[in-house]
């Protein structure tokens, strides 16, 4: 039904010189940004930093018009993120969906459409 970038599958064809224009050009064609987190230190990472910085300021700035930016999350993480009271998240993400992975197959139909 959609067509999903995974930079697993998209990147390691490339060189990391590639990489930022490959990731930036797949941001500037979707329609939707899903961030799946298994670890919440993940989102200290760079590129999921400059990913994530990209589509929302995109969003804000209207070029994603109905576009959907939501988290799905493992149980765990879900908990860390309740008890911390989203802080775990920069203010500018807080706002967000976030779905469990156990439910995200009903819920993110929902938002692809």
């Amino acid at each position: 039904m959609k067509e999903v970038f995974l930079d697993d599958v998209s990147l390691p064809q490339l060189g990391e010189a590639e990489y930022r224009k490959a990731i930036m050009q797949a941001l500037d064609m979707s329609d939707h940004f899903i961030v799946v987190i298994s670890d919440l230190e993940y989102l200290s990472s760079k590129w999921i930093e400059e990913e994530m910085s990209t589509f929302h300021s995109e969003m804000k700035e209207g070029r994603k018009e109905n576009s959907n930016f939501l988290f799905v999350v493992t149980e765990e993480v879900m908990e860390t993120i309740i008890c911390r009271n989203k802080k775990c998240f920069e203010i500018d993400y807080r706002r967000y969906e976030i779905i469990k992975i156990s439910e995200f197959k009903e819920k993110l139909i929902n938002y692809i459409k």
